[in-house]
């Protein structure tokens, strides 16, 4: 993701952005498995252009947190995502 940080592994608790890529994780669970889901090929591939982050290695977020400040850098992740999710 072309954040401060250069990732998208945002907690869920810096809202609406963290609840935004939990969601979008979990349909994706369901969109390989053919489920109906709120998530589209277009959205996928969108998503894919930002290199978001499908599947997270806890390990590493846990030292990422430990490096990050708290909530920088999640602005500019905002409105890159905000603009993916009303795309489709």
């Amino acid at each position: 993701l072309g954040c401060q940080y250069g990732h998208c592994d945002v907690p869920q608790k810096y809202s609406p952005l963290g609840k935004f890529v939990a969601n979008q994780r979990e349909y994706y669970k369901a969109f390989l498995q053919g489920q109906p889901c709120a998530l589209t090929e277009e959205k996928v591939d969108l998503l894919n252009s930002i290199d978001f982050t499908w599947k997270v290695d806890r390990s590493r977020l846990r030292h990422r947190r430990s490096v990050d400040t708290a909530g920088s850098g999640t602005k500019d992740c905002t409105s890159k995502l905000g603009a993916i999710d009303s795309a489709a």
